[in-house]
């Protein structure tokens, strides 16, 4: 059994964000045959964008309305806190880097003179 697509139900399909590739499978028809109906319909150069479903948006998803200063002032003094912690360890992983390449040349020089 074949399925007829009218106009109709080409442009629903298309305003569900079905794509042309999709119809041509769906009804078992050729891309040009596809193209020759929407012109037949005057719909070849239309651009059918899905309908967006409107909802209300959910209080988890709104942000503050301004954001106080005391909370910046907070923001701000922990991201320089951590920013202090960072940088440390990573001076005192540098330093361990170089540790420990200077004591594998000491344990070379050290096996040349043994």
């Amino acid at each position: 059994m074949s399925l007829e697509l009218t106009q109709e139900k080409y442009i629903e399909l298309k305003k569900r964000g079905m794509s042309d590739e999709v119809i041509c499978k769906e009804y078992d028809l050729g891309s040009s045959t596809l193209g020759r109906m929407k012109k037949k319909w005057g719909v070849s150069a239309q651009r059918f964008r899905p309908e967006k479903k409107k909802t209300k948006p959910t209080p988890a998803k709104t942000m503050p309305a301004a954001v106080q200063p005391e909370d910046q002032e907070d923001w701000k003094a922990k991201y320089l806190e951590l920013w202090a912690k960072k940088s440390s360890e990573f001076d005192l992983e540098q330093k361990v880097i170089r540790l420990e390449q200077e004591n594998r040349l000491l344990k070379e020089t050290l096996k040349f003179y043994l």
